[in-house]
């Protein structure tokens, strides 16, 4: 079985501590919605009154104070119906926001549901979404930890890119994603949709969401639903992301022995554009097509050849110098592919390669091609059905100055809650889910600068800005150095982006794969990142399986990938390359050096403390700290939810924190402090003390207990 912290260190301590959130109390109280920040006025327990009926109108005096639910413009014309809740099952209930002195217990939560208030989602501030009637409502308010209770309103639910469209008198529908809260369904908003006139024409089942069409003028009336959480703009088109790399991320070596590692027995699901040929020569029986509708697609080939072609055909295939449509949007494949292209932008074809010269990062590995439509509700089958182990991803949302939609870059999505879901094991099974960062940065779009070296910061497009995929970002397979096309964080809410690096084109040509017609070509691009890093992690799999040893959890995997990584300057984590490249080699002997740690921390306050011998002379002591935290709700500005902590403590007592990235200053190096943005902590520690070490993970916030992590500590 899979070795718990106490494994192979000695738990030394379980201390309780309380949650601090800030030493300013405005600070530490405020609710940090999308939607508005809210400051709620603390209870005065001796005016509070039991309303006289349980209607979801129901206030109580001065114990409910909503300062940013203002009253919303009326729409214009005649009013619309109210949606009929006849069949809602939450309508005997009303939704509140309630905020705590300091994180609850698992006894506290368990009496407030006794008293029939059911906490929901985290959304900070030491607040909680809650569904719960008025009159449990007011009895809950009773209990001193309790600081404040908001009664959630229409405009509370509305982002603010959608408030301006409820003005509109327009009578055109337009398409807007509503996330539901859990105990709804999408079947009574869709009867409430239907009451306005609209309908339902997307649903995902693991952001428990759907895209509807509605005339933006009925928006506030579907707000005052108590099924929904949110609405906000619907996700504009999709957009694809587009030799050596084997040898670059240290594929190469571990398919030689004694490795002998090619991604045999591990099944891969690939989303893109299109289907993967399945006539190609180099996946033989090794690809299954689990979408139907779609056509075979040149940049779903070439990803999946990356990841793992076996290279068979490559002897008697000629090389097609690629054409110019094989990258993203607004320019980016004229500018990446010139290099490549002649002055009449025709394919040319070069001679045969050389045997295998072609072949992909894991040519054992299973794939099932996927066309991308509504990608988070086909995972369910991917994973049910097919039994994929970890899904491909090289496509995001496409981000335009024409569209009007710049400030999506950088946020938290309804899709990237789905994909956050599916990780910590939604559909039954963990999974890693891994993702191509966007190829954004040199676009000059968005105010960003046209003229290099693009030193543009924060054009990371949904879905990759969830917290638990594994986001991957495009250097050179020939150099090393970063390519001009991939995008850099940070996030919206400061999260580092992207996590690591791989070769996703060469400073002299592109990276050469399959495509259609039995044939290769090149192409650039972070979509060419992605599947190396993703073939990577097929191997990582295979290799825990050749020990008989347990799944890993998806943050093992990550923390292994970042573990393993050459740090490429300056030191520490940067919003350019992330903790640095991959290299697999690294990574494959942590897992055979048995390296990995995998624990829990239960409740909030929770430390667990383990002892490291580390001997004189010791140049570096390195210690990784990864969790798949719970799905955060859309309508939060920070996507934390659990806030683990990263703490070592010299055997003199000197405490050294994990690195640390300013968002406000983006360019600047990483630093060491303490972290409460990130799922993912590493510390290192040069020439360390001889003496024991103490290894602390301290539950620093823990609102969604308990919560699994994975730990990698090494020393040279």
């Amino acid at each position: 079985m899979s070795k718990t912290i106490s494994g192979i260190l000695s738990i030394l301590a379980v201390l309780p501590c309380s949650s601090t959130w800030a030493e300013n109390a405005d600070v530490r109280y405020k609710i940090p919605l999308r939607t508005g920040a809210i400051t709620p006025v603390p209870i005065e327990r001796s005016t509070i009154r039991l309303p006289s009926s349980i209607l979801p109108t129901t206030t109580f005096q001065n114990s409910v104070t909503a300062q940013a639910s203002d009253a919303i413009a009326p729409n214009p014309g005649t009013p619309a119906p109210a949606p009929s809740t006849a069949s809602d099952p939450a309508a005997a209930t009303n939704r509140y926001i309630i905020q705590f002195h300091s994180i609850p217990s698992s006894d506290q939560i368990a009496k407030l549901k006794s008293q029939g208030t059911v906490l929901n989602e985290y959304v900070g501030g030491n607040s909680y979404y809650a569904t719960t009637t008025g009159k449990a409502a007011a009895i809950s308010a009773q209990d001193e930890q309790v600081r404040a209770i908001v009664e959630v309103t229409p405009k509370d639910k509305i982002q603010p890119e959608v408030l301006s469209e409820i003005q509109s008198s327009s009578a055109v529908q337009r398409p807007f994603s509503v996330r539901l809260f859990r105990d709804s369904t999408v079947e009574t908003l869709a009867a409430q949709v239907k009451a306005l006139n609209g309908s339902v024409i997307e649903t995902s089942k693991a952001s428990s969401s759907a895209v509807i069409l509605i005339e933006p003028r009925r928006i506030e009336d579907l707000a005052r639903s108590n099924s929904v959480k949110t609405i906000e703009a619907a996700p504009p088109a999709k957009q694809r992301y587009n030799d050596l790399v084997r040898r670059a991320i240290g594929a190469e070596l571990l398919q030689k022995a004694p490795y002998g590692l090619t991604g045999a027995g591990v099944k891969v699901g690939i989303w893109d554009g299109g289907l993967v040929a399945q006539s190609h020569e180099d996946f033989k029986n090794r690809l299954t097509i689990g979408s139907t509708g779609a056509s075979v697609d040149r940049h779903a080939t070439h990803v999946a050849g990356t990841l793992g072609g076996d290279g068979a055909h490559s002897k008697s295939a000629v090389e097609e110098q690629q054409v110019s449509d094989t990258l993203t949007l607004n320019g980016q494949s004229a500018s990446i592919s010139s290099t490549a292209e002649t002055a009449t932008g025709a394919s040319q074809p070069t001679a045969a390669g050389a045997d295998k010269q072609w072949q992909g990062v894991a040519p054992g590995v299973s794939i099932v091609s996927y066309y991308w439509d509504n990608p988070t509700n086909a995972h369910e089958a991917a994973i049910k059905s097919e039994g994929i182990m970890l899904s491909q991803n090289s496509w995001g949302y496409t981000v335009d100055q024409q569209l009007g939609n710049c400030s999506l870059y950088g946020t938290y999505t309804l899709e990237a809650e789905g994909f956050d879901q599916i990780v910590t094991g939604f559909y039954g099974r963990r999974i890693p889910i891994i993702f191509a960062v966007g190829n954004e940065r040199n676009d000059g779009d968005c105010g960003m600068s046209a003229a290099p070296p693009y030193r543009n910061y924060a054009n990371v497009a949904p879905p990759v800005t969830a917290k638990n995929v594994i986001s991957v970002g495009a250097i050179n397979s020939d150099d090393n150095d970063m390519t001009e096309f991939s995008s850099w964080g940070p996030t919206t809410d400061g999260r580092l982006k992207p996590d690591i690096v791989a070769p996703g084109c060469r400073k002299t040509g592109q990276v050469t794969s399959t495509v259609p017609s039995n044939s290769y070509a090149g192409m650039c691009g972070t979509s060419m990142a992605a599947p190396a890093v993703s073939g990577g992690v097929a191997l990582l799999i295979e290799q825990r399986q050749k020990m008989a040893k347990p799944v890993l959890l998806p943050s093992s995997i990550k923390a292994l990938l970042i573990h393993g990584a050459s740090d490429i300057a300056p030191a520490g984590p940067d919003y350019r390359t992330g903790y640095g490249a991959v290299n697999l080699q690294n990574s494959v002997d942590l897992i055979r050096g048995d390296k990995v740690t995998e624990g829990e921390i239960g409740t909030n306050g929770q430390t667990k403390t383990a002892s490291l011998q580390i001997a004189p002379g010791a140049k570096e002591l390195k210690v990784t700290l990864a969790w798949d935290d719970d799905p955060a709700s859309t309508n939060a500005t920070t996507s934390l939810v659990n806030d683990l902590d990263l703490r070592l403590v010299s055997p003199t007592g000197a405490l050294h924190l994990p690195w640390q990235l300013d968002p406000k200053a983006p360019d600047t190096a990483a630093t060491q402090g303490a972290d409460h943005i990130n799922v993912v902590e590493q510390a290192t520690v040069q020439n360390p003390e001889a003496g024991i070490w103490k290894i602390q993970v301290v539950g620093f916030a823990i609102p969604k207990p308990a919560q699994q992590f994975s730990l990698i500590v090494t020393t040279r």
